[in-house]
């Protein structure tokens, strides 16, 4: 997970502007929020876990058990390796 010393110089000097560039937009989000909030209406999770792209290789087998598990716009930026050890260790929770 190399790539979280480079988000970090990407946010630090706003280089996709708006933080996380025009995705994170609350306009550009809005059908994406309108999901989550009908999900969590319709099937009532207990408990929800949002990953970050800073989840680091040690902090995967460390996140809570959840009964929803948010990654929205995280897995496209690591390795498949990576992408693989996550739904590995995380999803059985």
């Amino acid at each position: 997970m190399a790539m979280r010393q480079d988000f970090v110089q990407i946010y630090r000097r706003n280089t996709w502007g708006f933080g996380s560039g025009h995705g994170s937009l609350p306009s550009v989000t809005a059908p994406y929020r309108f999901l989550v909030e009908q999900f969590v209406r319709e099937n009532r999770p207990r408990s929800i876990v949002d990953v970050s792209f800073e989840v680091t290789d040690e902090a995967f087998s460390s996140l809570p058990a959840a009964d929803l598990l948010l990654a929205k716009d995280v897995l496209q930026h690591w390795s498949t390796h990576d992408v693989k050890r996550f739904l590995a260790e995380a999803l059985p929770k």
